[in-house]
């Protein structure tokens, strides 16, 4: 199956995304890869790692209920809602991501922690 590259425009920039996920083990990972517009080099490369549901599969790729403590509401988190990837593009270049180098999030439980979600939970048994 080929992958299909996205295109999203956050504050006046358009940048190219791709969600790939595989499971290894029961696990989940999804890997969030964001490109500045026409240039393949240097991603933003954020890297989940899940539990797997047998039947519904990786919860972030199919949309889970998570709890945002400042904001005091539960919302739908679903890695394939724009939104998401908005939120996800702010926050690495809010880090220091400017398309130059690649930056990598490789634990992104830990950072949505940090962001208020209550996605501990989410990470698989040991």
């Amino acid at each position: 199956m080929k992958k299909k590259i996205r295109q999203i425009v956050v504050e006046g920039q358009t940048y190219e995304y791709l969600l790939n996920h595989h499971f290894v083990n029961g696990q989940s990972i999804n890997v969030l890869k964001v490109f500045w517009e026409g240039k393949k080099i240097a991603p933003l490369l954020v890297t989940f790692l899940t539990w797997n549901d047998p039947i519904g599969g990786s919860p972030l790729a199919t949309g889970v209920e998570l709890y945002h403590h400042r904001s005091g509401v539960s919302e739908i988190y679903n890695l394939n809602y724009p939104k998401i990837v908005r939120a996800w593009i702010l926050h690495g270049l809010e880090s220091g991501w400017t398309g130059k180098e690649t930056w990598e999030i490789e634990d992104a439980l830990s950072t949505m922690i940090d962001m208020g979600y209550e996605a501990q939970w989410l990470r698989p048994k040991a």
